[in-house]
């Protein structure tokens, strides 16, 4: 099997799963199966009658490998197709294998086995074929993002990383049954799946997708009602660190302070370890060069347009602000701690202690 063969191959299970029909009678040319006089559209027709009507579950076709081979079958004999002696044997071995799991699981659908281990390939090759394959996908004809697929590669990928973390650990399926049931915040979890991939070193993908995307796309998005969410995570990181960076003022102030105590000190202690572990991976981002590069090639595209790049600004602004009440919040609650309370504490005694005088 020639590499063009395996890169059509993977190709046609996604676009089987997207339901783009012109897409996957492409690749169906690229593994050498239709024929150069074959008419494509009626092909494409055909193909989108017999298998569009396939169910979807949790973004991927609920449907049996078999069922698809039988119907792309019967198109093949219609138009003559050519059956090279890879793919005949490819599909043999795929009929089988899902014959035998379903003598254990009756529930078994091999394209929801395949199919997050595709969008897991999607996402960590950088290779040109397999980002031309994303980028078909996840952007439409102006380079603008298709958020919901994104959103569902990237919940995808998640799950099979998972679920290969927790067969790796001995944990079983409880991780991977955890991950699935939490659908309800699918936007927080696209970005802090975002966030976490884009300094690593599987994130080289989603730095080309950020760069490659139309940065008045991404602005118009940003600013829009459907960000809500990603707003309040940002929020939340800025609040964090505007908290951590007061904390650390009261904490410099406090060990010089002759009103220490040893409760105060675990507390300190507690906080210093909660903090290293929900703001180490925001200050990792931030200090990674490629993900400045990125965001100053989209701030410098932005400048294009002066009435958007203001608006991102005030939405910004917003947020900053919104995050600055709320450190304030924390930090006031924290001052009465270190400071209000010793104080209240040594009042109360020498008031007990006046009365039983």
């Amino acid at each position: 099997m020639e590499k063009k063969h395996k890169l059509a191959m993977l190709s046609a299970i996604v676009h089987i799963a997207n339901a783009d029909w012109p897409s996957l009678v492409i690749d169906l040319v690229d593994m050498d199966i239709i024929r150069p006089e074959t008419d494509l559209r009626q092909v494409q027709m055909e193909l989108q009658v017999a298998l569009g009507d396939a169910t979807m579950k949790d973004g991927v076709p609920d449907i049996k490998f078999s069922k698809v081979l039988g119907k792309i079958w019967s198109v093949a004999l219609n138009y003559q197709f050519k059956m090279p002696p890879y793919f005949t044997l490819v599909l043999r071995s795929v009929a089988s294998l899902e014959g035998l799991a379903l003598t254990v699981d009756p529930n078994f659908k091999t394209f929801q086995a395949a199919y997050p281990y595709v969008v897991r390939r999607l996402l960590i090759d950088n290779s040109t074929p397999m980002r031309k394959i994303l980028h078909s996908l996840v952007f439409n004809e102006r380079k603008e993002f298709q958020w919901s697929r994104l959103a569902l590669f990237m919940k995808l990928g998640e799950q099979h990383f998972k679920k290969r973390a927790a067969l790796t650990s001995g944990h079983g399926d409880h991780a991977i049954t955890d991950s699935a049931k939490n659908t309800n915040g699918l936007n927080a979890d696209l970005a802090n799946t975002v966030i976490k991939r884009l300094s690593s070193k599987d994130g080289a993908v989603l730095r080309r997708l950020l760069v490659t995307a139309d940065a008045s796309s991404l602005a118009r998005t940003f600013v829009s009602t459907d960000a809500t969410t990603f707003h309040r995570h940002l929020v939340s990181i800025f609040r964090d660190v505007l908290y951590e960076w007061g904390t650390r003022i009261l904490r410099e102030q406090k060990d010089t302070s002759s009103h220490q105590t040893v409760e105060n000190t675990g507390q300190t202690n507690r906080m210093e370890g909660t903090e290293a572990k929900s703001l180490q991976i925001y200050k990792d981002l931030w200090r990674d060069r490629r993900v400045r590069i990125v965001f100053y090639t989209a701030l410098k595209r932005l400048t294009r347009t002066p009435f958007l790049m203001l608006r991102v600004c005030w939405t910004f602004s917003s947020i900053f602000f919104c995050a600055a009440a709320l450190a304030s919040h924390q930090l006031l609650v924290e001052f009465c701690k270190f400071y209000v309370q010793p104080i209240l504490v040594v009042k109360q005694r020498r008031f007990s202690y006046t009365n039983v005088a």
